[in-house]
Protein backbone atom coordinates (compact mmCIF):
# COMPACT_ATOMS: atom_id res chain seq x y z
CA UNK A 1 0.00 0.00 0.00
CA UNK A 2 1.00 3.29 -0.21
CA UNK A 3 1.51 5.66 2.92
CA UNK A 4 0.46 9.33 2.96
CA UNK A 5 2.18 11.97 4.05
CA UNK A 6 1.82 12.75 7.15
CA UNK A 7 4.61 15.39 7.29
CA UNK A 8 2.98 18.54 7.10
CA UNK A 9 3.00 21.47 9.93
CA UNK A 10 -0.03 22.28 12.03
CA UNK A 11 0.55 24.49 14.81
CA UNK A 12 -2.48 26.52 16.77
CA UNK A 13 -2.43 30.71 16.41
CA UNK A 14 -4.17 33.26 17.92
CA UNK A 15 -6.34 35.07 15.20
CA UNK A 16 -7.27 38.49 13.97
CA UNK A 17 -10.28 39.62 12.53
CA UNK A 18 -11.36 43.15 10.70
CA UNK A 19 -13.52 45.23 13.01
CA UNK A 20 -15.15 48.49 12.56
CA UNK A 21 -13.12 51.22 14.50
CA UNK A 22 -13.97 51.84 18.08
CA UNK A 23 -12.77 52.51 21.73
CA UNK A 24 -9.44 50.69 22.11
CA UNK A 25 -6.63 51.33 20.10
CA UNK A 26 -6.63 47.98 17.87
CA UNK A 27 -10.34 48.79 16.90
CA UNK A 28 -9.09 52.09 15.70
CA UNK A 29 -6.75 50.31 13.99
CA UNK A 30 -9.11 48.46 12.41
CA UNK A 31 -8.31 45.06 14.20
CA UNK A 32 -10.02 43.45 16.82
CA UNK A 33 -8.85 40.29 18.61
CA UNK A 34 -11.85 38.11 19.82
CA UNK A 35 -11.72 36.41 22.13
CA UNK A 36 -8.58 35.80 24.02
CA UNK A 37 -9.27 31.95 24.80
CA UNK A 38 -9.96 31.15 21.25
CA UNK A 39 -6.99 30.48 18.93
CA UNK A 40 -7.21 28.66 15.09
CA UNK A 41 -5.94 25.52 13.91
CA UNK A 42 -3.49 26.58 11.29
CA UNK A 43 -2.06 23.99 8.72
CA UNK A 44 1.09 26.54 7.60
CA UNK A 45 1.72 24.15 4.41
CA UNK A 46 -1.33 25.52 2.48
CA UNK A 47 -2.42 28.24 4.69
CA UNK A 48 -5.83 26.29 5.28
CA UNK A 49 -7.91 27.05 8.77
CA UNK A 50 -8.85 23.31 10.16
CA UNK A 51 -10.92 25.01 12.95
CA UNK A 52 -11.44 27.29 15.91
CA UNK A 53 -10.63 25.71 19.27
CA UNK A 54 -10.39 26.47 22.79
CA UNK A 55 -6.83 27.72 25.15
CA UNK A 56 -7.78 24.26 26.36
CA UNK A 57 -7.30 22.07 23.31
CA UNK A 58 -4.23 20.03 22.55
CA UNK A 59 -2.90 19.53 18.92
CA UNK A 60 -1.46 16.27 18.60
CA UNK A 61 -0.75 15.51 15.18
CA UNK A 62 -1.40 12.65 13.48
CA UNK A 63 1.93 11.60 12.59
CA UNK A 64 2.95 11.64 15.87
CA UNK A 65 0.02 9.12 17.17
CA UNK A 66 0.55 6.70 14.41
CA UNK A 67 4.19 6.50 15.14
CA UNK A 68 3.60 6.13 18.66
CA UNK A 69 1.07 3.06 18.32
CA UNK A 70 3.44 1.63 15.76
CA UNK A 71 6.25 1.55 17.97
CA UNK A 72 4.13 0.03 20.53
CA UNK A 73 2.63 -2.64 18.35
CA UNK A 74 5.99 -3.88 16.87
CA UNK A 75 6.66 -5.31 20.23
CA UNK A 76 4.13 -8.19 19.60
CA UNK A 77 5.32 -11.58 17.57
CA UNK A 78 2.08 -10.85 15.64
CA UNK A 79 2.05 -7.21 15.24
CA UNK A 80 -0.94 -5.86 13.73
CA UNK A 81 0.16 -4.27 10.35
CA UNK A 82 -1.35 -0.77 8.74
CA UNK A 83 -3.44 -2.02 5.77
CA UNK A 84 -5.42 1.31 5.19
CA UNK A 85 -5.10 4.72 6.07
CA UNK A 86 -6.88 8.01 4.69
CA UNK A 87 -7.21 11.83 5.52
CA UNK A 88 -10.17 13.65 5.58
CA UNK A 89 -11.56 17.65 5.58
CA UNK A 90 -8.42 19.02 4.29
CA UNK A 91 -5.80 16.69 6.15
CA UNK A 92 -7.66 17.57 9.64
CA UNK A 93 -9.20 13.64 10.23
CA UNK A 94 -6.82 10.95 10.05
CA UNK A 95 -8.58 6.92 10.16
CA UNK A 96 -5.93 3.69 9.98
CA UNK A 97 -6.83 0.23 10.32
CA UNK A 98 -4.46 -2.08 11.27
CA UNK A 99 -5.02 -5.69 10.86
CA UNK A 100 -2.62 -9.28 11.90
CA UNK A 101 -1.76 -11.29 8.89
CA UNK A 102 -2.18 -14.36 11.71
CA UNK A 103 -5.18 -16.26 11.31
CA UNK A 104 -7.04 -17.42 14.62
CA UNK A 105 -9.17 -20.51 14.17
CA UNK A 106 -12.01 -21.20 16.34
CA UNK A 107 -13.78 -24.37 15.68
CA UNK A 108 -17.11 -24.38 16.08
CA UNK A 109 -19.85 -26.88 15.02
CA UNK A 110 -23.09 -25.47 12.78
CA UNK A 111 -26.04 -27.78 12.00
CA UNK A 112 -28.23 -27.44 8.78
CA UNK A 113 -31.54 -29.18 8.28
CA UNK A 114 -30.23 -31.52 11.26
CA UNK A 115 -27.06 -32.48 9.59
CA UNK A 116 -24.56 -31.28 11.85
CA UNK A 117 -21.58 -29.77 10.38
CA UNK A 118 -18.20 -28.08 11.05
CA UNK A 119 -18.23 -24.91 10.47
CA UNK A 120 -14.68 -23.06 11.87
CA UNK A 121 -14.79 -19.15 12.41
CA UNK A 122 -11.25 -17.83 10.75
CA UNK A 123 -10.73 -14.39 13.06
CA UNK A 124 -8.02 -11.52 12.83
CA UNK A 125 -7.35 -8.99 14.93
CA UNK A 126 -8.68 -5.35 13.39
CA UNK A 127 -7.75 -1.71 14.99
CA UNK A 128 -9.32 1.16 13.92
CA UNK A 129 -8.15 4.34 15.03
CA UNK A 130 -9.19 8.04 14.22
CA UNK A 131 -7.81 11.49 15.27
CA UNK A 132 -8.69 15.00 14.62
CA UNK A 133 -6.62 18.09 14.39
CA UNK A 134 -10.52 20.23 14.12
CA UNK A 135 -11.67 20.41 17.43
CA UNK A 136 -14.58 18.52 16.60
CA UNK A 137 -12.97 14.95 16.61
CA UNK A 138 -11.82 12.78 19.31
CA UNK A 139 -8.79 10.60 19.49
CA UNK A 140 -10.47 7.28 19.21
CA UNK A 141 -8.98 3.23 18.92
CA UNK A 142 -11.17 0.06 18.51
CA UNK A 143 -9.83 -3.02 18.50
CA UNK A 144 -12.05 -6.28 17.37
CA UNK A 145 -12.30 -8.82 14.93
CA UNK A 146 -15.47 -9.92 11.89
CA UNK A 147 -17.10 -12.96 13.04
CA UNK A 148 -18.89 -15.36 11.91
CA UNK A 149 -22.40 -15.17 12.45
CA UNK A 150 -24.12 -17.50 10.02
CA UNK A 151 -23.73 -20.70 8.34
CA UNK A 152 -24.15 -18.83 4.90
CA UNK A 153 -20.51 -16.83 5.45
CA UNK A 154 -21.86 -13.60 6.98
CA UNK A 155 -20.02 -11.46 9.39
CA UNK A 156 -20.40 -9.43 12.22
CA UNK A 157 -17.93 -6.68 13.86
CA UNK A 158 -17.17 -7.94 17.80
CA UNK A 159 -15.86 -4.94 19.73
CA UNK A 160 -13.41 -6.12 22.35
CA UNK A 161 -12.30 -2.89 23.19
CA UNK A 162 -12.68 0.97 22.41
CA UNK A 163 -11.86 4.21 23.59
CA UNK A 164 -12.29 8.21 22.59
CA UNK A 165 -10.73 11.05 24.50
CA UNK A 166 -11.43 14.70 23.46
CA UNK A 167 -8.32 17.02 22.94
CA UNK A 168 -8.47 18.49 26.23
CA UNK A 169 -5.44 19.67 28.23
CA UNK A 170 -5.28 16.67 30.48
CA UNK A 171 -4.96 14.25 27.53
CA UNK A 172 -2.52 11.74 28.01
CA UNK A 173 -2.59 9.55 24.64
CA UNK A 174 -0.13 7.74 25.27
CA UNK A 175 -1.47 5.91 27.96
CA UNK A 176 -4.32 5.56 26.00
CA UNK A 177 -1.84 3.62 23.43
CA UNK A 178 -0.55 1.16 26.62
CA UNK A 179 -4.43 0.55 26.89
CA UNK A 180 -4.64 -0.29 23.55
CA UNK A 181 -1.38 -2.52 23.38
CA UNK A 182 -2.50 -4.43 26.44
CA UNK A 183 -6.04 -5.20 24.75
CA UNK A 184 -3.57 -6.63 22.10
CA UNK A 185 -1.40 -8.84 24.59
CA UNK A 186 -5.09 -9.72 25.77
CA UNK A 187 -6.53 -10.80 22.31
CA UNK A 188 -4.68 -14.03 22.21
CA UNK A 189 -4.01 -15.13 25.22
CA UNK A 190 -7.55 -14.71 26.65
CA UNK A 191 -10.55 -13.32 24.62
CA UNK A 192 -9.65 -15.84 21.23
CA UNK A 193 -9.90 -18.71 24.01
CA UNK A 194 -12.80 -17.35 25.78
CA UNK A 195 -14.83 -17.38 22.05
CA UNK A 196 -13.68 -20.92 21.36
CA UNK A 197 -15.03 -22.10 25.15
CA UNK A 198 -17.95 -19.75 23.77
CA UNK A 199 -18.39 -21.96 20.53
CA UNK A 200 -18.19 -25.19 22.94
CA UNK A 201 -21.29 -24.83 24.60
CA UNK A 202 -24.41 -26.49 23.82
CA UNK A 203 -28.02 -24.82 23.89
CA UNK A 204 -30.87 -27.07 23.77
CA UNK A 205 -33.30 -25.91 20.74
CA UNK A 206 -35.80 -24.84 23.10
CA UNK A 207 -33.63 -22.82 25.15
CA UNK A 208 -32.38 -21.26 21.73
CA UNK A 209 -35.80 -20.15 20.83
CA UNK A 210 -36.95 -18.68 23.85
CA UNK A 211 -33.95 -16.29 24.36
CA UNK A 212 -34.63 -15.55 20.49
CA UNK A 213 -38.55 -14.61 21.32
CA UNK A 214 -37.04 -12.72 24.82
CA UNK A 215 -34.17 -11.25 23.35
CA UNK A 216 -34.64 -9.59 19.85
CA UNK A 217 -37.61 -8.17 18.00
CA UNK A 218 -38.19 -9.84 14.85
CA UNK A 219 -40.55 -10.43 12.22
CA UNK A 220 -42.61 -13.43 13.02
CA UNK A 221 -41.97 -15.19 9.35
CA UNK A 222 -38.10 -14.64 10.62
CA UNK A 223 -38.42 -16.32 13.77
CA UNK A 224 -40.88 -19.10 12.22
CA UNK A 225 -37.46 -19.10 10.21
CA UNK A 226 -35.22 -19.38 12.87
CA UNK A 227 -37.43 -22.18 14.63
CA UNK A 228 -37.25 -24.06 11.62
CA UNK A 229 -40.58 -23.62 9.81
Amino acid sequence: MVHLNLDFPVSLRKFLVLGKTGNTPEERNGVQVIPKNRLVVYREDNASVFGFVSDRFKLIHHKEVKSAVEKELGKFENSPVLKSESLSKGGSIYYAHYETAKLYTIQSIARRNDVQQNQNDDVKLHIIMSNGMAGNRPLSFELGAYRLVCSNGMRAWRSEFAVRRLHTSSLQYKDLIRNLSTAVGRFEKEIVPFWQSLSNLKIAREAAIKMLHEQFTLPDKYKKMAEGH
